[in-house]
């Protein structure tokens, strides 16, 4: 009798001393001890599908390091979900999920076995990457070979907010925070998504290339500079200044509090909601193709100019009595106020 068989096997692969934490130069950071990884569990599951046999396996790893005379962290390069809470203690945790699914066991094994973590620090900065023995994960010489198995790493890391710089990449997952206060955020993911509960920094960098943005909570952002492409960016009670550029992309802002000088412009639709513009401020619209939706709040004293570079028709219409500047230039879109 044939039927599908499942087999689990689970390996406990011990405590693994892999974890290459250290300063470079011949500064110590607050005469803080290397930290090692305290856990490594390797499990197996192989499963039956479409007549093939599919194994995947998991690997957890867990680190821990006193942030004490750090002020930034980054994980710029990473295959899988992160998320991201802010908490009041000064160590550092991560715990890393790291999957890989294929057709060679062996392979996979050999993969998981000589995978780990490095904790790179460097001028106050603590850099995580994935490490195949001396090598990065994603360079070639890794040896990471994807038509044997693919790896996925999923993160989750408490960062004290003693950091203020922060620095996130992934490809095909999830990237999640929660209410972060800052100096500095730098995120770009690619097929993927960007999902926030509330973000207050200075400056904030954002690439999403086939990628959803959703910022719930409050923004309140100095410079905000936004490039979307192939994606929904939907941005909820921002305040600040923002500069943003998109191709086939629906940008909507609700609830926005307008400072500076601040610009829009690409493709797809856009839809802003304005509570307020500041003295001084002014908004550029720029749409190549795309509607431009706009929601003019009681208390923005603002004068609207608009100009169809198709038809040739052009116009303004003031606001509450006046005041900063929206300029609004439309090639084959149509403009609602």
């Amino acid at each position: 009798m044939r039927h599908v068989k499942k087999v689990i096997a689970v390996l406990i692969a011990g405590t693994l001393a892999i974890a290459e934490v250290g300063c470079k130069s011949n500064r110590t950071a607050g005469n803080i001890k290397k930290p090692v990884e305290r856990h490594s569990y390797l499990a197996a599951n192989i499963v039956s599908r479409k007549g093939n046999n599919l194994i995947t396996m998991k690997k957890v790893l867990n680190y821990k390091k006193n942030t004490q005379g750090y002020n930034a962290v980054s994980l710029p390069s990473n295959c899988g979900n992160i998320e991201v809470k802010y908490i009041n203690e000064p160590e550092l945790k991560i715990d890393a999920s790291v999957y890989v699914s294929g057709n060679d066991k062996d392979y996979e094994k050999s993969m998981l076995k000589d995978l780990y973590l490095k904790l790179k620090d460097e001028n106050g900065k603590i850099e995580i990457l994935p490490y195949r023995g001396e090598n990065m994960l994603f360079e070639k010489a890794a040896d990471y070979n994807r038509t044997k198995c693919l790896v996925k790493l999923n993160y989750s890391i408490q960062i004290p907010k003693n950091i203020k710089n922060i620095e996130l990449g992934s490809t095909a997952g999830t990237i999640k925070t929660d209410k972060i206060n800052c100096d500095t955020l730098k995120v770009e993911t690619i097929c993927g998504k960007f999902i926030s509960q509330g973000i207050r920094a200075n400056e904030i960098t954002l690439e999403a290339t086939k990628s959803n943005v959703k910022m719930n909570g409050k923004t309140i952002c100095d410079d905000m500079k936004t490039k979307v492409i192939t994606g929904d960016c939907c941005i909820n009670l921002f305040n600040g200044c923002i500069n943003a550029s998109t191709a086939n992309t629906a940008f909507k802002i609700s609830n926005g509090n307008l400072r500076g000088e601040s610009t829009i412009e690409g493709s797809g639709a856009t839809a802003l909601e304005i509570n307020k513009m500041y003295e001084n401020s002014c908004l550029d619209i720029k749409s190549y193709a795309g509607n431009v939706n706009l929601k003019i709040g009681k208390n923005a004293k603002c004068k609207l100019n608009y100009n169809h570079l198709d038809t040739n028709k052009n116009g303004s219409k003031v606001f509450n009595g006046g005041g900063a500047e929206i300029n609004v230039e439309l090639s084959g879109g149509k403009l609602k106020f």
